[in-house]
């Protein structure tokens, strides 16, 4: 996925928050994004209804996706494929992608001050981006923090806009997710003739209809 960023050489408190959307998805890529706001913009943006994207629907999100865009002083993303899911633990994968967006900032002239990402796993923790940063994650900070909460929104938007070109292709129907009936139905009718690109095999540890086919 693209990383859209702007050099900006003027003194400013700056935060980064990161995110991801489609962990537990059977369909298509998790999104993981990191915005860094300034202060003035992180205040415009919680006042705008900024939060956790699980909790905004889905004409808000567009909305507000457009807000951040236009106010973030940077903001990437980073996709997380099928296949890599279906290769490696998705904890690692998704504090991967984390240091990852981190050193993107860095190498676009970004050093913010604070880096916040929502937990991985069940506990809080930082570890180590690169040289100069750490990521601090804590358990619902989408809901804590706007700028984690603005990147849950950018991660959000991004994925469901892959989402839709998936149902425009392979005529997906749900949401894509484990506990959609719908989806099941249309996985075990169609799985065989979609790409790896696509669907995710590593729930066939998981007890669900789709997998016990086999």
């Amino acid at each position: 996925m693209p990383c859209i960023g702007w050099n900006n050489l003027s003194k400013k408190i700056l935060k980064m928050g990161m995110d991801e959307a489609g962990r537990g998805s059977l369909i298509g890529p998790m999104i993981v994004a990191g915005v860094i706001l300034n202060e003035s913009s992180e205040q415009a943006l919680r006042e705008a209804g900024v939060t956790d994207s699980k909790k905004l629907k889905r004409s808000a999100r567009e909305k507000l996706f457009e807000k951040i865009e236009s106010m973030a002083d940077w903001y990437g993303t980073v996709a997380v494929m099928p296949e890599e899911i279906d290769r490696e633990n998705l904890n690692k994968l998704t504090m991967e992608a984390f240091r990852k967006l981190a050193c993107m900032a860095l190498s676009d002239g970004f050093i913010p001050n604070m880096v916040i990402a929502d937990a991985v796993g069940r506990d809080n923790r930082t570890i180590n981006a690169c040289i100069q940063l750490k990521i601090f994650m804590e358990k619902k900070a989408d809901s804590k923090y706007t700028v984690v909460g603005a990147a849950s929104i950018i991660a959000k938007v991004t994925r469901d806009r892959e989402i839709e070109k998936i149902r425009e292709q392979y005529g997906l129907v749900g949401s894509g997710y484990t506990g959609d009936r719908h989806t099941i139905n249309w996985l075990m009718k169609n799985s065989n003739a979609l790409p790896p690109s696509v669907i995710r095999h590593k729930w066939k540890s998981r007890s669900n209809p789709y997998y016990s086919k086999s």
